[in-house]
């Protein structure tokens, strides 16, 4: 149990933008960079692909929403929304947790609990990882603890809270954390919950509800922000990177590519997936005036008989939507980058909730291409929570039922 868990007090800068006003003075992080170490593309192999296959390596996890990596590190963590995190090492799961703080998190319903983990680029020096959850009151936060490098076991006694949110709704949480190649930690935030947006956060820039975050938390207590950030000298919270979404349930930051993919849970009708480059901050994906690329909310009238319909304002627009014939709620995970299965090299991977299947696609000069559908290699195994990454860029799944797979090459 947690016996003392530092508040941060969240300056100005934070309780403006929360609010929707414009801070008085923001911290802005000086330019930085950061070496990255991308993979190299594997060998083909010389035998053909036929498929993917499962390979259990842990059972009994109490819903696993997320499972990620230290660079450097051989363990996978997974996030049990419950409030846990557990290590998965050479298809073995250590005991204790990595981290427990179930009395911190709420997590009585679907869509809260604890969300994600993510590590500092550095963290097999300096230990630093940061989560995100909803705490008892059902409100946001992202925390960052440490960790001896070499231990199974966190440090507890070290929390401190780095942003804190206001959440209206029981839904709608987002919760993804990742760090990109610029070195900033990346966030993402629904738009508060309920139905058609009925906050009306979606087309505010000045609210971090419903939103993708980008905060350096290198320089100053708690963060700051980076220079380039698109609304740091006008309307809107400096901390938002791109606005407009409904409930990017998770995101992922492709190094190799420089690209975001965003994976947006949709309303009544669509699932979509968006994509934007390192360096396109400012966009806007439409929620909720469109839900996918179909017209929502009607918001002009537009001919002389009066037929209310959407306009397009310059809304970026999804690369990739499907109807809620074919699932629910989609289960974005990364792009794979891996040494296993050369033929899966640079493509992204997504499932879905309910249906419990498995796709990819490769984006490649704005065109979504080599679409393949792996559902019957994963078979019927319940719903799909979690795809995620160990650290050498190999695949992994996780289900309802409480078991992690890794994906393998069915050769």
């Amino acid at each position: 149990m947690i016996s003392r868990l530092w508040l941060v007090v969240v300056g100005a800068a934070l309780v403006a933008a929360a609010c929707g006003d414009t801070a008085e003075t923001i911290q802005v992080a000086p330019a930085t960079t950061l070496n990255v170490a991308l993979p190299s593309r594997p060998a083909q192999s010389t035998q053909e692909l036929q498929g993917i296959a499962l390979t259990a390596v842990a059972e009994g996890l109490d819903r696993p929403v997320a499972i990620s990596s230290a660079a450097g590190d051989d363990r996978v963590f997974v996030v049990e929304q419950g409030g846990r995190v557990r290590i998965v090492r050479n298809g073995e799961l250590v005991e204790p947790p990595f981290l427990k703080i179930e009395s911190l998190v709420g997590s009585e319903e679907l869509e809260q609990g604890m969300l994600d983990i993510a590590f500092h680029p550095e963290f097999m020096s300096n230990g630093r990882f940061f989560v995100s959850y909803t705490d008892v009151a059902g409100d946001s936060k992202v925390v960052e603890y440490s960790a001896d490098p070499t231990s199974d076991v966190a440090d507890l006694d070290v929390g401190r809270v780095i942003l804190a949110i206001d959440q209206p709704h029981k839904w709608h949480n987002g919760g993804q954390l990742r760090f990109g190649p610029d070195g900033y930690l990346w966030i993402s935030f629904g738009d508060g919950g309920g139905i058609e947006d009925m906050y009306g956060n979606g087309q505010r820039s000045d609210t971090l509800l419903g939103t993708l975050v980008r905060l350096d938390v290198n320089y100053r207590d708690p963060y700051s922000i980076p220079p380039d950030n698109p609304f740091l000298d006008e309307a809107g919270a400096p901390e938002v990177w791109a606005y407009g979404l409904r409930n990017p349930w998770r995101f992922a930051i492709d190094a190799t590519d420089g690209l975001v993919y965003i994976a947006d849970v949709g309303q009544a009708t669509f699932e979509e997936i968006d994509v934007i480059p390192l360096d396109g901050g400012g966009a806007n994906f439409g929620w909720p005036v469109f839900e996918g690329a179909e017209c929502f909310v009607p918001q002009e009238v537009t001919d002389a008989g009066g037929s209310v319909q959407c306009i397009d304002s310059g809304f970026a627009a999804p690369i990739l939507t499907y109807h809620h014939r074919r699932g629910c709620a989609i289960i974005g995970g990364p792009v794979y980058r891996g040494q296993e299965i050369p033929e899966l090299w640079g493509h992204y991977l997504y499932g879905d909730w309910c249906r419990g299947w498995l796709k990819s696609f490769r984006y490649e000069d704005g065109e979504v291409t080599a679409e393949a559908d792996w559902s019957d290699d994963v078979g019927e195994l319940g719903p799909l929570l979690s795809i995620g990454a160990d650290s050498q860029g190999e695949i992994y799944l996780g289900f309802g039922s409480g078991t992690i797979y890794r994906v393998e090459a069915a050769r």
